[in-house]
């Protein structure tokens, strides 16, 4: 079902993850949900406009995400379910924090295939590690380095807000399946990892010339590039702390699809809603009308951003798919197909929120996120929050969004009339004019023309 049935048939959007207690059903003010309606905008595609008039400070559209991460860099310092933020002390309420969740992970790796449908019994686990040529870790070994929370409440809670079916303890099979691909990314040596192999040639009609300029051959061209991506010869620019970061988030909503995939649910579906950058990035990375490929791919012409996308796909397949030099570890991932990788990453570069460390000063009835982020405050990890994908960019924005833990809340900045679209700022706004044009092509592909850029523009 897609989002616009979706629309028809409710009439507003649907905020996903709502907490229950969120609005107080006594209180005879609106709830977030009935201020929004998406519709067709000239030259935007979709997006939230106003269903009624709505005053300034207003809550407007709460959401939750579909996959989140804390950032390689403040992994020790930040819970991963609230992003509360300690530096310089580290978080110390571990993911796998005691002997017996160290021994329930092991009986779901010790079940067939992708770590079971059902947990096997303790003692049935240990009779089937003493067959395994190559045993699995000790209970002890288990470790993720750095993912903590910041209590034993808020690990809970987080556990407790993933989807699908549980154990006999009530935690999420998906819970062990996201244990085992964060410990893969860990322990597979990740970061030497290369892709680079003997070989690079494309498979298929060699030579060939593309047509960039259209849609389907750039298309069959990316797919034939992609088909080989992980025994291409490409330009490695090494893996920083960014990389590993998107890599965790990819594999995050990996899970999440592969374990809805039979069944989707709307967030998924509003996951594909989000608008898919891949072919407007390679244009504009590319800036040529051809592509010629041969047998000997001249890697000098695949752009940059695209080497680097295929590069960050042959490491993830690498950490997902090769053996431990010490134990077996299952794959947690039933899809590892490059078409869902792409599918996400470039749906991240124009769609991901940044989790930031929350101000401590300020008006507190201020609910201006943006105004208050600095340099002085850290940018604590990433997340996808597919059911805010319809929020547009103004420079001018009058909706401001505000992270309450996990949560991304969304306020009118100021009034807004019935039928006027419901805009957000994509960064900071603070530049000139043309700084803030060449950072929106740079990064999201597109040109702005809000209102205060066509004033700025024309008072240069």
């Amino acid at each position: 079902m897609s989002i616009d049935t979706l629309t028809q048939n409710m009439g507003h959007i649907q905020l996903i993850g709502l907490v229950d207690n969120l609005i107080d059903s006594t209180d005879p003010s609106p709830s977030p949900e009935s201020f929004l309606q998406v519709q067709p905008l000239p030259n935007k595609g979709r997006g939230f406009v106003a269903s009624r008039p709505i005053t300034k400070g207003t809550l407007i559209h709460v959401a939750h995400p579909f996959a989140a991460v804390t950032h390689q860099a403040w992994k020790p310092e930040t819970c991963m379910g609230c992003y509360a933020f300690s530096y310089p002390k580290t978080m110390k309420c571990k993911a796998v924090a005691t002997p017996l969740e160290a021994q329930c992970w092991l009986a779901s790796l010790g079940s067939v295939g992708a770590l079971g449908s059902q947990r096997p019994d303790l003692s049935s686990d240990q009779k089937k590690k003493k067959k395994r040529s190559t045993p699995l870790p000790p209970a002890s070994k288990l470790q993720l380095r750095h993912t903590a929370f910041c209590s034993d409440t808020c690990k809970a809670a987080h556990i407790d807000r993933l989807p699908g079916p549980r154990d006999g303890s009530g935690v999420p099979f998906l819970w062990y399946r996201w244990l085992t691909c964060m410990y893969r990314l860990e322990h597979s040596d990740l970061i030497v990892a290369s892709s680079k192999t003997s070989s690079s040639v494309i498979n298929g009609p060699s030579p060939s010339q593309y047509d960039v300029e259209d849609d389907d051959e750039l298309t069959d061209l990316l797919n034939s590039l992609w088909d080989n991506a992980t025994q291409l010869t490409l330009n490695q620019d090494g893996t920083d702390e960014h990389d590993l970061t998107m890599l965790r988030l990819i594999a995050s909503c990996m899970l999440q699809l592969n374990h809805t995939e039979e069944t989707p649910d709307v967030a998924s579906q509003q996951l594909w809603d989000m608008q898919d950058n891949e072919l407007t990035a390679f244009r504009h990375t590319y800036r040529g009308p051809r592509f010629v490929t041969t047998n000997d791919l001249l890697t000098s012409t695949l752009p940059d951003p695209v080497q680097h996308a295929m590069s960050l796909y042959a490491k993830l397949t690498h950490a997902m798919t090769a053996d431990h030099p010490h134990h077996h570890m299952p794959q947690p991932l039933t899809n590892l197909d490059h078409k869902l990788f792409r599918a996400i990453y470039f749906r991240e570069m124009a769609n991901g929120f940044g989790l930031w460390e929350q101000p401590t000063s300020g008006s507190s009835d201020d609910n201006c996120e943006e105004d208050k982020v600095t340099d002085d405050l850290e940018l604590l990890g990433y997340g996808i929050y597919p059911s805010a994908v319809y929020f547009n960019h103004s420079c001018d924005a009058n909706v401001t969004k505000v992270r309450h833990g996990h949560l991304m809340y969304f306020y009118a900045k100021q009034p807004i009339s019935k039928g006027e679209e419901a805009c957000i700022s994509y960064g900071n706004v603070q530049a000139p004019v043309q700084e803030r044009q060449q950072r929106l092509l740079y990064h999201y592909h597109f040109l702005c023309a809000c209102r205060r850029c066509a004033q700025e523009s024309i008072d240069m």
